[in-house]
């Protein structure tokens, strides 16, 4: 039953057209984030963010087996237009974590392609 809804809400999201109906964010507003520096916690990815709207969901993804930042993760908008900002104003933008400072890629989150 979980798997089941977990699929369904990656394979099959909701979506809404923006910028004319050539770009699309899932509904839930998802933004992919790669290239963080690895000692970011997922509070300074909340403040990072937090400036465009409400936000529903902060995920920094880690490695199971070394349990490491793999340097990527998620943040999710209530609402479309916070989405679209911050994807405007983030991408290419330098965030720090102890001292280091990296140059962060922003981009809509895109569902898994189907192979089946």
């Amino acid at each position: 039953a979980l798997h089941d809804r977990v699929v369904d809400r990656l394979v099959a999201p909701q979506c809404l057209a923006l910028r004319g109906g050539s770009s699309t964010i899932p509904k839930e507003h998802r933004l992919f984030v790669s290239n963080l520096p690895a000692s970011l916690k997922e509070d300074d990815l909340k403040k990072a963010f937090a400036q465009f709207g409400k936000l529903t969901e902060c995920k920094i993804l880690i490695d199971m087996e070394t349990g490491q930042s793999r340097r990527m993760g998620y943040v999710a908008f209530a609402s479309a237009k916070s989405a679209m900002e911050a994807v405007e104003e983030m991408d290419e933008e330098e965030l720090c974590a102890a001292s280091i400072c990296t140059k962060i890629k922003v981009a809509e989150a895109k569902p898994p392609k189907q192979t089946w």
